[in-house]
């Protein structure tokens, strides 16, 4: 009987792991996150699998069913806070008084439980603010399930010893794992999703810079090609933006230096010295009506995984005093996807 429980609960909790990957797929448009209707589809979402695990429970006695649904309102509780949490437990509450048996207290305390604790874990963590661990998620697993066990005295009384005999050993070794296993998922999303905000508002913060600069922001990625081009660019070398994206850097300086930058480009691309990365040098640029002129420029490089771009040299008559570095976004990294490095210059008129 134990074996065949462990089994039926095992196989419960994968279907639980599979239904909350589906919800994340489905519910990670951003343009729906931290909104009173995203909370509320993911409340009956939430509330939705929790029936689901209802239907494919395990049936211990006429009337008494077992499953991972304290798993799963847990950890909505801990990580989707206080609206979805409740509609869950809403729903998963009336599907359960609606089956109706013998076990049906038990079925509801263990859903008010379940969420209750989950909701007042994560309100301990929000004030804590720091990332929840691995270690954590089981020892709150551990919790909700002592607290599910304390909730079987809510059986029939001559079942309660029976079940609290069969049913404590799995639960308590199986369950905290899941809980550990749905909830390090969740985290990992929560801090992917923590990283795309710092990286939009780094991006925005770029963009505020590179349009409101007086001095010409181009950027190129490791193949030579024009990827963003600012307002002032488009005043100091004559070219449109729409005319300059993937083009040739080759397109900004004279016929004389093309095969100099080609080389230095193919030098660096396989690892050769980097000669006026990160140094302010004075080039001659080329306008688009081929007049020429003197320029400062300040090259700087960043790889695909991120990081900081370097301000550009600053102008004359500042004494040598740099702005605060420019930091990259990941629509620039988007756009040089293809690329092993791209480049960052900063051009000024003399």
């Amino acid at each position: 009987m134990t074996e065949n429980l462990t089994v039926g609960l095992i196989g419960n909790a994968a279907l639980l792991l599979s239904l909350s990957l589906v919800y994340d797929i489905v519910f990670s448009r951003k343009h729906l996150r931290s909104t009173s209707r995203h909370e509320v589809i993911s409340g009956v979402v939430i509330g939705g699998i929790a029936v689901a695990l209802m239907l494919a429970p395990v049936r211990w006695e006429a009337g008494i069913i077992f499953d991972t649904r304290t798993i799963l309102l847990g950890v909505t509780g801990l990580f989707f806070g206080t609206i979805p949490t409740l509609l869950a437990m809403a729903i998963a509450c009336a599907y359960r008084l609606y089956f109706g048996g013998a076990g049906v207290l038990m079925g509801v305390a263990t859903i008010l439980s379940s969420g209750m604790v989950g909701l007042a874990w994560g309100h301990y963590r929000l004030r804590k603010s720091r990332e929840i661990l691995l270690a954590e998620l089981y020892v709150f697993g551990v919790v909700v399930h002592l607290i599910m066990l304390l909730c079987m005295f809510l059986l029939p009384r001559e079942v309660i010893q029976k079940a609290i005999s069969s049913l404590t050993m799995p639960v308590i070794v199986i369950y905290p794992v899941c809980v550990a296993l749905l909830g390090s998922l969740l985290a990992d999303r929560r801090r992917r999703d923590r990283f795309d905000d710092e990286l939009r508002a780094s991006e925005q913060r770029y963009r505020a810079v590179a349009t409101s600069a007086s001095d010409a922001f181009v950027t190129g990625d490791g193949a030579g090609r024009i990827v963003d081009w600012n307002p002032s660019a488009e005043r100091v070398f004559g070219y449109a933006r729409k005319d300059v994206i993937g083009q040739s850097l080759t397109l900004l300086m004279p016929e004389r230096f093309r095969d100099l930058h080609l080389e230095g480009m193919k030098r660096v691309q396989s690892g050769g010295e980097r000669h006026v990365i990160g140094k302010a040098v004075e080039l001659t640029g080329q306008r688009r009506d081929a007049t020429e002129f003197p320029m400062e420029l300040s090259l700087s490089e960043w790889t695909r995984s991120g990081a900081s771009v370097s301000t550009r040299a600053p102008p004359p008559g500042t004494n040598g005093q740099r702005a605060p570095p420019i930091r990259c976004g990941r629509a620039q990294r988007r756009r040089i996807r293809r690329s092993a490095c791209c480049f960052y210059l900063k051009t000024q008129m003399a």
